[in-house]
């Protein structure tokens, strides 16, 4: 359920209805409780930094890294590429250059996006066998 960004109460409202998951949701900071319901809920939110500053959802910086550091499942996301003019290597490239997040971050993000994905355990499984490898090491 896409929240919009008008606030914790559409939010909410969205989880009363049962959503698996929060489109943006950025304004979920404004309510502790709300933060840890999500937290508690493991309800991913689906975050999309470039759209939300374009359309000032989160004034001239990003919550992203807070969000993330309290635990909420946060996933990256470019929204609408055709209005927003950006891409998930222009998300990331926002979030490497804007806040203290590093690629494992990143990488823990797109795990959280399998895991509140819409698909099998069995494909869920797959798909973060091939993000998180022992064999692999990761640099920034």
């Amino acid at each position: 359920m896409q929240e919009k960004q008008t606030g914790p109460q559409s939010i909410k409202k969205a989880l009363e209805f049962g959503a698996k998951r929060i489109g943006h949701g950025v304004r979920c900071l404004e309510d502790p409780a709300l933060v840890g319901e999500l937290v508690q809920k493991e309800i991913p939110l689906e975050v999309c930094p470039i759209s939300n500053l374009q359309t000032k959802a989160t004034g001239e910086h990003h919550p992203i890294e807070e969000i993330y550091r309290k635990g909420i499942k946060v996933t990256v996301s470019p929204d609408n590429n055709t209005v927003s003019n950006t891409d998930i290597v222009e998300e990331y490239k926002y979030i490497l250059e804007n806040t203290n997040l590093k690629i494992k971050d990143i990488e823990q993000m797109n795990v959280n996006a399998i895991r509140g994905a819409f698909i099998s355990p069995q494909k869920k499984a797959e798909l973060i066998a091939k993000i998180v490898r022992p064999d692999k090491t990761i640099e920034k």
